[in-house]
């Protein structure tokens, strides 16, 4: 029995995270799923490039749908599928794992064992993973969280593993080079991520170039290890443009990024249009009138633009916000998504894309004087400097205090072959539309409620708090960082190039979201931003746990040491 006793004494740390944990699996087991097979361009549209991949038929038959998204999610929905795993069980577990390798390498790049203890709880219980968007919704949003924590986690670890024995370089090369194209193939613009990725990899090079302690083999294993996630992505994207090109004869990943479909948004978004206009209308009646002027094959379409742009009911004009436009272009040229292939439809972009290019070459079309982060999204003129000063303040807000983070108890929407494809693929009861009101379906919302009032309100009410320690102890740590830099002190730099490149990755996520989702509710916003919360809170509590050790080493009378 002593022997028993001395056990629990020296392994209590252990048991007390796998209470936590065991906590955390059951609550995620406990929230009901929100099948929404009405939702034929999102969630819906991965059962179906799931169930071909399942079929071997790529992502299927060609359709204005084939290339909207991208394939990971699915291929996510895939493996668990094969393997038997209820969806809300894999994505905690998947959770879980991002999170360990996450608090892990924060530990071996700070030094710090307790900050690393704290992190891991905080984020296990973060809100945004109890979160309706990312965890209920058969949709790629808490996938594409933990990728997100699995990414930084993985490059933290490899850049602080850089001097140490190569089996784990090996690892953290191999992780990296396994979730950095999951990752970026989750979602159509993750490029937000790669400041982060790219100057990691240049730190880690630097450090391993400066080291005088490996010979010539060891050293050119070690660039090759740090290289091989960037190769990996490389030949990942390679091999997804080939097999669209096999299937669709389109080299490209969506529609929207390499393809001909891209040049006519973007033709259509530069076309300057008068001083009245509304912000959120990227492309408006008007612009599209003046495109079919100088275009030919775009005019054969006229009538259907028109009908496009035309209440049927009223007769009145509608203008569509933000990149709704885009879909219904999908609905306009349907007949160029009938053949087999996206050749034709291709050439019909690609004639409408020479005709514009010519007129704006010739100074028939005058192009806007917007500066555009993205060819398909509304470009920024300077007046817009004046938008950002007016708005950030609440979104920023709204980020940092989880105001809009949410669980409900929702009935299945569309038909019932759509939602027993849902339910079977992801091995998932759903709430059957009509059983609201049953046994089931009330005990969720009594749970649900019990987590939005004791996990969610929680961190919700110490939010603002927790963000000014930690901004406050992310200063002081910059600080006593730059001071050890005057004395050649180097040992904290490592943690300081993570905190920057973390810090300009999430700056481009919070503005790029803030800019492209200004025609949507600012709900949306939260809902999009959902990636940049890890990094904050991975941040704040980096930041906290500094604050506190400059508090506790004041009042011991010592100076700061960190």
């Amino acid at each position: 029995m002593n022997v028993f006793y001395q056990f629990l004494r020296k392994k209590w740390l252990l048991f007390l995270f796998l209470f936590f944990i065991i906590i955390r699996i059951i609550i995620a087991l406990r929230i009901p799923l929100f099948a929404q097979g009405n939702a034929s361009t999102d969630d819906y549209l991965y059962i179906v490039y799931a169930k071909s991949l399942l079929a071997g038929h790529w992502l299927g038959s060609f359709n204005s749908l084939t290339l909207v998204k991208s394939i990971s999610f699915s291929l996510f929905l895939v493996v668990n599928y094969v393997l038997g795993i209820p969806y809300r069980l894999a994505l905690i577990l998947y959770y879980l794992f991002s999170v360990t390798i996450l608090s892990y390498s924060i530990y071996k790049v700070s030094k710090k064992k307790v900050l690393s203890y704290i992190l891991f709880i905080f984020l296990l219980y973060s809100p945004i993973m109890l979160h309706q968007e990312n965890v209920q919704k058969i949709y790629r949003g808490g996938v594409l969280i933990s990728s997100t924590i699995l990414v930084i986690g993985a490059f933290i670890g490899l850049y602080a593993s850089i001097r140490e024995r190569k089996i784990k370089i090996i690892f953290w090369s191999i992780l990296s080079s396994i979730s950095l194209p999951f990752f970026y193939y989750l979602k159509e613009d993750s490029i937000w991520l790669m400041p982060f990725v790219v100057i990691l990899s240049i730190s880690s090079i630097i450090t391993v170039i400066i080291s005088k302690s490996q010979n010539f083999k060891d050293l050119s294993l070690h660039l090759l290890l740090i290289a091989l996630p960037i190769f990996s992505l490389t030949m990942v994207t390679l091999f997804y443009k080939n097999m669209n090109y096999k299937y669709y004869d389109e080299y490209t990943i969506t529609d929207r990024s390499g393809t001909y479909y891209k040049d006519f948004l973007h033709d259509l978004l530069v076309i300057q249009e008068g001083e009245k206009y509304q912000s959120n209308i990227w492309i408006s009646k008007s612009a599209v009138e003046k495109a079919e002027k100088y275009s030919p094959t775009l005019r054969k379409f006229s009538d259907q633009l028109n009908n496009s742009f035309t209440n049927s009911s009223t007769g009145q004009n509608i203008e569509y916000p933000g990149d709704i436009i885009f879909w219904e272009f999908r609905d306009t040229f349907s007949t160029l998504y009938l053949h087999k292939n996206g050749i034709y439809a291709n050439n019909f972009y690609k004639k409408v894309h020479n005709e514009l290019s010519h007129a704006f070459n010739t100074g028939k079309l005058k192009k806007s004087n917007r500066f555009y982060l993205s060819q398909v999204s509304q470009g920024l003129r300077f007046s817009d400097i004046l938008w950002f000063k007016n708005h950030t303040a609440n979104y920023f807000n709204t980020m940092i205090s989880y105001k809009y983070n949410k669980l409900s108890v929702n009935e299945a929407t569309g038909s019932f072959n759509q939602l027993l494809n849902m339910s079977e693929l992801t091995h998932s009861s759903i709430i059957w539309p009509g059983s609201i009101n049953t046994f089931f379906s009330k005990k969720s919302a009594i749970f649900v409620s019990f987590i939005q009032t004791h996990i969610t309100k929680l961190y919700q009410s110490i939010s603002k708090i927790v963000f000014i320690i930690g901004s406050i102890g992310i200063l002081l740590l910059l600080l006593q960082i730059l001071l050890q830099l005057l004395n050649k002190n180097y040992h904290l730099l490592p943690l300081l190039i993570v905190i920057f490149s973390m810090l300009l990755s999430a700056f481009a996520l919070f503005i790029g979201v803030e800019w492209f989702s200004r025609f949507l509710s600012i709900k949306k916003f939260y809902d999009y931003i959902s990636c940049a919360i890890p990094i904050m809170q991975t941040l704040e509590i980096i930041g906290c746990f500094f604050t506190f050790t400059f508090i506790i080493n004041f009042f011991r009378g010592k100076k700061l040491k960190i």
